[in-house]
């Protein structure tokens, strides 16, 4: 099922988050205007003041607030065999890199190296090719090596979704005799990661990279811009994938 939908799911998708959604279902509205005016006019205001409310960074901080997941337990420290870092997409042909991480998946690993050597455990990086080019998790190993001075173990390098992260990686420790990880992603991330993993057989300690600040230099942080608006579309792309989850 979930191979099936899987284009169809990465079509549709932009087409539904902000600000595609809500500008498509502007335009529908002045399409109607003149058959059914106060329908429509009622409509486009609605996808207006939405678009304005989920571009506040007070909005955004708090969408995501919801998604928030536990921090680093003690415990797991102890128990866990493995770091296990989740790719979060690349930035192709780059004219100084070439094919190179995206700012969330430079984020995760980042802090992925950081706790491999806090814990002194071996590297797992997942992630392949969705849309061509070089696999996800083989530019993570590079930029781990030789940016973060990190050894990198296994390198999961077929999967294209959260679902099959947590498949192939548990596949790979497996072999291994490994069962219990420290799982690196984004905080707004984590509960579905995690939801996939326990289908996978792995035991996840969740290891989530903050995606919120706790800091405004300034009010006029807080007025509406295109990063809380992304935030906003990543909150509203975890509820989907989880509501996605319950019935698929």
């Amino acid at each position: 099922m979930w191979d099936l939908l899987f284009y169809p799911a990465k079509v549709a998708m932009p087409l539904l988050l902000p600000p595609t959604g809500l500008v498509l279902l502007a335009v529908v509205a002045l399409l109607l205007l003149r058959r059914w005016p106060r329908t429509a006019t009622t409509t486009l205001w609605l996808s207006c003041l939405t678009l304005v409310l989920l571009s506040l960074p007070v909005v955004a901080q708090g969408l995501l607030a919801a998604l928030n997941a536990p921090s680093l337990d003690a415990k797991a420290r102890k128990s866990a065999q493995a770091v296990v870092i989740l790719g979060g997409g690349l930035r192709r042909a780059t004219p100084e890199y070439g094919d190179t991480l995206s700012s969330h998946a430079l984020e995760r690993t980042r802090y992925g190296a950081v706790l491999s050597k806090q814990v002194s455990l071996p590297i797992l990086v997942t992630g392949g090719q969705v849309h061509g080019g070089t696999a996800e998790a083989e530019v993570m190993a590079k930029v781990l090596t030789d940016e973060f001075h990190a050894s990198v173990r296994w390198i999961e390098n077929r999967s294209r979704h959260t679902r099959e992260n947590a498949q192939y990686s548990a596949a790979l420790l497996n072999k291994d005799g490994i069962r219990t990880v420290l799982l690196v992603t984004h905080d707004y991330h984590m509960r579905r990661a995690l939801a996939h993993c326990k289908e996978a057989g792995l035991i996840c300690w969740p290891a989530p990279v903050s995606s919120r600040s706790t800091v405004s230099d300034s009010w006029i942080e807080q007025l509406p811009n295109a990063s809380a608006l992304s935030a906003s579309s990543m909150y509203l792309h975890e509820v989907i994938g989880l509501f996605a989850m319950q019935w698929l």
